[in-house]
């Protein structure tokens, strides 16, 4: 109870002090205000974290201690040349109001008579019944298991983010090599509750996704009903919808992907979105191996957007501003990608990546195509333009949703194609049409993106790419003479599109079937519900409630390579310890287990491990299955 209380605490100072910020940044709007103090929210939550991790001295006592002290320092910042009294009441004011927007919101569009009432509603639902499963399920992500758990559960167990001894397969070995930003907002929460809250950070940053898609639409409307529907139909993409209740990251990164692009591409360029946009590229940067293609375009706007307002005008603050967003760059990618070249010669590890034209070949464990192949264009579209076939299989293949294919992408286009002819008539009649260069702006970034995403196939990859595309057709509608009832037609068809695999939902946010096991949870003590699991590739709930008994603070768990699933392996404190013992012969194992003393072993089932750990049965007793998709089993050791 002390340590919800002491996080509560902690959480509400740093949100306080993000919205002191935001303010004397002087945003345009609610919405605004409310993305920039989500965006530096989750920076205040991530850089004591970052911190305390890259010191190796992270501990739960020290995170209290630095994060109040972050908090402060960035409080203090805000109030500087104004009356404190007076400014406290002003951001308590701006809390209670971005609290009112969503019914605002609601009450707009309800007055409009808009059906985009359908589209907030499911969007509110969405995330609010995300935050309460989080809330009363156990954790249970299939990449979250892979490498973003063990990220935090090695990072507690080493007190830093120390490199770590394990099997060299790909989508472990991303314990190592992957970027923690988001991994370290999560870790602010599992350090005083344990697992609870691990998978709370994209449906804290949905809001602000959604205000950003809101915000690069709003720029060419006149109205805003159309936009918040824009909003809801990139939140209720399923690539977006589900990965609320995980402990994956792309909805997170999403977040700081729209607020780099709107502070970027602003027209009016002021020297603080400059500012601000450097922020939000360094929490890119920090979260996500990926912000090495989409963060420099992002910059490279951003930049020449600085120097064609204010060069002249204010030459050292450009200046300042150009090389302290340099110097931050440069600074948290070498927390990812420098550490990694130091461990393992390969800034990109664990994937291995070569440049035959500059004969570069950095050596990994496998490669992207192995972990995400791309198939060819023509394939992508069979796929995303199948018709529906219902269950999780259909989410992960059309995991665009039939919005974005059937209306966003046909819309998109038209709207880029007029655009361009726009602006060169415009530029040849000498008459420039700076809307239709603004929108060539982001279909050129558009376009960029997609040359540079990870996986086109994979929609959690391209969020920012759909919201620029939502932009352009807001564009083309504010264009286009009585064009409001077919904009609020393509936006009740894009809404009605989203809700489709809805229909086949019945294991949302990863509760399979919902109802039942929903009502089960709700029955069900915390204990028992750190145990509830209800996948493959997760310990079966006898074991994982053995798992709660038997494993308190500091126990040892030792896993041999057949282990993939090692997030699985944590209790729900995230107390117990694990290690990895390389095979290295039955003998070694013995050995290594005698002056180790693990209180659990977990092997291949039908390995040559689990043959020695049962020719030692005078030490060792079965426990049961471990995780069943990748075929391990548990012993004890037997008391004594």
């Amino acid at each position: 109870m002390a340590s919800s209380l002491l996080l509560c605490v902690l959480l509400s100072f740093a949100a306080f002090a993000a919205l002191g910020i935001a303010l004397r940044a002087e945003p345009e709007g609610r919405a605004e205000l409310g993305l920039l103090a989500s965006t530096v929210f989750f920076g205040l939550i991530i850089a004591p974290v970052f911190a305390l991790g890259y010191t190796n001295r992270l501990t739960p006592g020290a995170l209290a201690l630095l994060s109040f002290v972050v908090s402060g320092a960035t409080f203090a910042a805000s109030l500087r040349g104004r009356v404190p009294r007076v400014f406290v009441r002003e951001i308590a004011r701006a809390g209670s109001s971005l609290a009112r927007l969503p019914w605002d919101a609601l009450v707009l569009a309800w007055r409009a008579q808009s059906s985009v009432v359908l589209g907030l509603l499911a969007s509110a639902f969405a995330i609010v019944g995300s935050a309460w499963i989080t809330y009363l399920a156990p954790s249970e992500s299939w990449d979250g298991f892979f490498y973003h758990e063990p990220m935090i559960g090695f990072a507690l167990q080493n007190h830093g983010f120390q490199m770590v001894d394990l099997p060299r397969t790909l989508v472990v070995q991303a314990t190592n090599g992957y970027p923690r930003g988001a991994e370290a907002f999560a870790l602010f929460f599992v350090a005083f509750t344990g697992k609870t809250f691990i998978e709370i950070g994209n449906t804290l940053a949905a809001p602000a996704l959604a205000l950003g898609v809101f915000l690069l639409a709003r720029r060419f409307a006149p109205d805003p009903v159309p936009c918040m529907g824009w909003a809801a139909v990139l939140l209720l993409m399923p690539a977006t919808t589900s990965q609320l209740r995980t402990s994956m990251i792309d909805v997170v990164v999403g977040a700081f992907l729209l607020a780099a692009l709107h502070f970027a591409t602003r027209a009016e360029a002021r020297m603080r979105d400059a500012v601000i946009t450097a922020g939000c590229l360094a929490l890119v940067f920090a979260s996500k191996s990926a912000s090495l293609f989409w963060a420099p375009p992002m910059a490279l706007v951003a930049g020449v957007n600085l120097l064609r307002r204010h060069a002249k005008a204010r030459p050292r603050a450009t200046a300042l501003v150009l090389v302290s967003s340099l110097v931050s760059f440069t600074g948290i990618a070498a927390l990812t990608f420098g550490r990694n070249w130091l461990a393992f010669g390969n800034p990109l590890w664990p994937v291995d990546h070569a440049i035959s034209r500059l004969g570069i070949h950095f050596r990994g464990v496998g490669t992207l195509a192995q972990l995400s192949p791309e198939p060819p264009l023509a394939t992508i579209a069979r796929i995303k333009y199948h018709h529906p076939t219902g269950g999780v299989a259909d989410i992960i293949a059309r995991d665009y949703g039939y919005a974005v294919p059937w209306v966003v992408v046909p819309l998109a286009s038209i709207a880029a194609l007029v655009a361009a002819f726009t602006a060169v008539r415009g530029r040849l009649s000498k008459k420039p049409d700076a809307s239709a260069e603004r929108v060539l702006v982001l279909v050129a970034l558009g376009a960029v993106f997609l040359r540079l995403t990870p996986n086109l196939n994979i929609a959690r990859f391209n969020v920012h790419i759909v919201a620029l595309a939502v932009a352009c057709i807001v564009w083309l509608a504010a264009r286009a003479s009585k064009s409001a009832r077919l904009h609020e037609a393509a936006v009740a068809s894009a809404l009605v599109l989203s809700l489709v695999p809805w229909a086949w939902y019945v294991w949302f946010f990863g509760l399979e079937p919902m109802p039942g096991k929903l009502s089960a949870l709700v029955s069900m003590s915390p204990a028992e519900r750190a145990s509830a699991y209800s996948g493959g590739y997760h310990l079966p709930p006898d074991v994982a409630q053995k798992r709660e008994r038997e494993l308190g603070p500091g126990s040892l768990v030792v896993f041999t390579d057949d282990s993939a699933f090692l997030g699985a392996l944590w209790n729900d404190a995230m107390s117990n310890h694990l290690k990895y013992l390389r095979w290295e012969g039955r003998d070694a194992l013995l050995t290594r287990l005698v002056e180790l003393r693990p209180t659990w072993v977990v092997v291949g089932a039908k390995s040559q491990a689990r043959a020695a750990i049962e020719s030692q049965k005078e030490e060792w007793e079965f426990v049961g299955m471990g995780v069943r998709q990748d075929n391990t089993v548990v012993f004890r050791r037997r008391e004594r």
